[in-house]
């Protein structure tokens, strides 16, 4: 019993020192190194001009968001003169806040009553130091069916108000019209906001188009007056929609990508520019009378279902020696790189008919922390490498929000292209893999070591 104690014993001991010498082979065999990041890794790289606080931003140009691969931003990193990556922060873009649009008190005159001030009375209330003006209409007759002069109340005057929507009926179904804008404090003194708006309603291949709101030089004062420029009867004014300057107002970057592509299906297909979402979508018509009525789709790669984003209704047209052009059509931020038009008209245009598409997109800005020595430099462009988790100086940026310090604004230089791309996990070069044939060997010996022990021990067991 005590020789058999014994033996099982060695036994033990070597397959302990066997289990050592067989990982001390394999960590070094199947562990690759995680090798920090370098410059060299990335596709592009721009230089970032210099700055004086240890907090600096930069907003990301279009010849650089276009060069980055991961739609997340992540094979972007900041190196500073050594060659170490430093601290950064994708700050959110600046957007808009809710719209704010009211509906204006107006009162409607015609050229009768206009002439005659009696018409208008005025009603001062005097509270300490504020004067409140109201305006009252108190016409003794109202208003024949040609309107021409309409003052509306703006009592909203803490902001300013820079664009107004008008609804309006008007006798003919294809019209153009030309208001003015002005302005006052006191309906004595006015100023001009815009001297002559153009306005339309038309019926165009079947379709409404309608030009109703109108830009003026942001005001503040408490009364507008709009005047047809040249009146006609039937024309009235049914409403009219002030829409107040945000604080904050979101920052597009804007390219034109080119023409769209007729697919085999008939439809345009055509993708972004950049890996940034995209918040907007013009078609630009080469000549005027041209209508482009139908639906917009995308999908994120080309194998994937399409999505049904938006209707489309983009027009150029010149009535009457006025041209008239559709706004831009505004999105949710969409990452699809993919896109489709179907148009409802079936016939195909020819190329000298097709528009030029113009995306646009918030701006994409980051912070980083200038660690380090100058010059420091943005590197990007690489698919596989994973996106950075960089936490450390969102305190830091949450600190500098509640104060008056601002970042430096750096910007960064034209990209220069990485001609001799480092791999992250080199590949070996393709020779007689003797560490991976040895492996193996030690592996069988191994095997058969034990497998002799196993054997001993059962024979002097049966002994």
């Amino acid at each position: 019993m005590m020789r058999l104690l014994k033996t099982v014993i060695s036994i033990t001991s070597s397959l302990q020192r066997f289990a050592l010498l067989l990982l001390a082979l394999l960590v070094p065999a199947l562990v690759i190194a995680d090798k920090p990041l370098a410059p060299e890794n990335f596709a592009f790289s721009s230089t970032l001009s210099e700055a004086d606080n240890s907090l600096r931003e930069v907003t990301l140009p279009i010849n650089i968001l276009e060069k980055i691969q991961r739609k997340d931003f992540g094979d972007l990193r900041i190196f500073n003169a050594q060659g170490q990556e430093v601290l950064h922060q994708f700050r959110p873009a600046t957007t808009r806040k809710q719209i704010i649009q009211t509906a204006l008190n107006f009162y409607p005159f015609d050229r009768d009553q206009v002439a005659d001030p009696a018409y208008i009375r005025i009603k001062i209330q005097q509270n300490r130091n504020t004067q409140v003006i109201n305006l009252d209409s108190v016409q003794q007759k109202p208003p024949t069916s040609n309107e021409y002069q309409y003052i509306a109340e703006n009592r909203n005057t803490s902001q300013a108000l820079c664009e107004l929507n008008l609804n309006w009926d008007q006798p003919k179904p294809n019209m153009m019209l030309s208001i003015r804008v002005d302005s006052s404090k006191d309906l004595q003194n006015w100023s001009t906001l815009n001297r002559s708006a153009n306005l339309s309603k038309l019926d165009y291949a079947g379709s409404k188009l309608i030009h109703s709101r109108l830009s003026i030089a942001c005001t503040q004062h408490r009364y507008l007056r709009l005047s047809w420029v040249k009146p006609e009867p039937g024309l009235k004014l049914k409403r009219i929609t002030a829409i107040y300057k945000q604080k904050k107002e979101s920052v597009l970057q804007q390219k034109v990508i080119g023409k769209p592509d007729y697919g085999d299906d008939g439809n345009w297909h055509f993708k972004t520019a950049t890996v940034a979402p995209v918040t907007q979508l013009e078609l630009i018509p080469p000549t005027d009378g041209l209508l482009y009525k139908g639906r917009l789709y995308s999908r994120p790669n080309d194998t994937s279902q399409w999505r049904h984003q938006s209707l489309i209704s983009q027009y150029q047209l010149k009535i009457s020696g006025t041209k008239l052009s559709s706004t831009p059509l505004m999105l949710r931020p969409n990452n699809d790189s993919f896109w489709k038009i179907e148009l409802d008209s079936s016939k195909q245009l020819r190329d000298d008919q097709l528009p030029d598409i113009k995306f646009g997109w918030r701006q994409q800005k980051l912070v980083f922390l200038a660690q380090g020595e100058a010059p420091f430099t943005l590197a990007y462009g690489n698919s596989q490498i994973a996106a950075s988790n960089h936490h450390g100086i969102n305190d830091l940026i949450k600190g500098m929000a509640g104060t008056s310090e601002m970042f430096d604004q750096v910007t960064p230089g034209n990209p220069i292209k990485n001609t001799n791309i480092t791999k992250l996990n080199p590949e070996p070069e393709k020779s007689t893999p003797w560490g991976l044939i040895g492996l193996w060997l030690l592996l069988v010996l191994g095997t058969a070591f034990l497998g002799f022990m196993a054997y001993r021990l059962y024979r002097q067991m049966n002994e």
